[in-house]
Formats: C-alpha cells, structure tokens, sequence
C-alpha cells in the first residue's frame, strides 16, 4: 500500500518538472529526455532486474531440483535428504514466484502511469499558446474539480480547491509553489 503513494509522488514531481511556468513550448523540457530519465523510470529498471534475477532463480531451482531427484534415485541420496532438500527447493520457488507476480504488476501499473503521463504533456503541450482557457481544454485536461467547505476561522473566507487533472490525479498546489519559488 505504500507503494501508491511513493509512485504518485514521482508523477507529480515529473508533471512539476515539466509543467513549471514555461511560456510557450520551447521552455518545455524535451518529452524524450522525461521519459528516460525519471526515478519512476529507475524504478522500473531496477525492478525489471529483479524480475529477472527471480525467473533465473525460479528456473536454477527446477534444474536443482532434477538433479536431486537424480540423486535420489542414484542411490548418491537419500530418501530423507532428497525431502528436505525438494521441499526447500519447492518452497524457496514457490516464494520467487509469488516475488515475481508482484514485480510484474508493480512494473505494470508504473508504466501505466508513465504512458498517462506521456499523453497528459502531449495534451499540455497541445495548448501551450492559449490565451484563454476554453471548456473544450478544461475538459480534456480536466477530470474533476473539488471545493472544500469555507473557512472563516481566521477572519477571512478561505476555501480549498482540488484540481483532479486527467491521466494523473492531484498535483497539492503547495508542490507547484515551491517549484515556482525555487
């Protein structure tokens, strides 16, 4: 469950990085150079290794278990051996396996999230030159707008909004300030 929230993080701070107060497309960072080269991207590098690693040692593990069971009936080991040591074997593959499935639907939804974001900058980009925000780019950028109940405790109405923006949810806006002041 912590996972969601460290890979929305990244999103948000690659659409930050990308959407920061550029004027008109050429202050845009290039796509190319975002697209390879985010933490989100490391992230399924590195977890596209250790898929990888677990498929070997799921498959050393079939080749390990043959092999004791030739053993076994060698006569080179014997009936208890040859359990426990097939037993290990099963569970140690059982539990790469299981590794393995939850690494290929991490990398799954993180290069989701990474193609959604892909097309939300090409729709960003899209509309650099707008003078005026029309529906028509409001919805196409746009999922939802939320506002939170006002606030009079300190003298003044105060009122939150939420932007849900399409393909990557909720950029806080106190992220997109510090990039402006930074």
């Amino acid at each position: 469950m912590e996972k969601q929230p460290q890979q929305a993080a990244s999103l948000r701070k690659r659409m930050i990085a990308v959407s920061r107060e550029a004027k008109n497309e050429s202050e845009l960072i290039p796509l190319e150079y975002i697209s390879e080269n985010t933490p989100a991207d490391f992230a399924v590098k590195s977890k596209r290794k250790q898929l990888e690693k677990a498929e070997k040692r799921i498959q050393e593990l079939d080749r390990l278990f043959v092999r004791t069971y030739e053993d076994n009936v060698a006569g080179k080991l014997s009936d208890e051996r040859f359990a426990a040591m097939s037993q290990g074997y099963e569970e140690e593959q059982q539990s790469m396996k299981e590794a393995a499935e939850v690494l290929r639907q991490e990398i799954e939804v993180q290069e989701e999230q990474n193609q959604n974001l892909d097309l939300f900058i090409e729709r960003v980009r899209k509309y650099m030159t707008l003078d005026e925000l029309t529906s028509y780019v409001a919805h196409e950028l746009i999922k939802a707008i939320y506002v939170g109940a006002p606030d009079k405790s300190s003298g003044k109405r105060r009122q939150s909004i939420y932007i849900q923006y399409d393909l990557i949810g909720f950029i806080p806006l106190d992220e997109l300030m510090k990039q402006q002041t930074a």
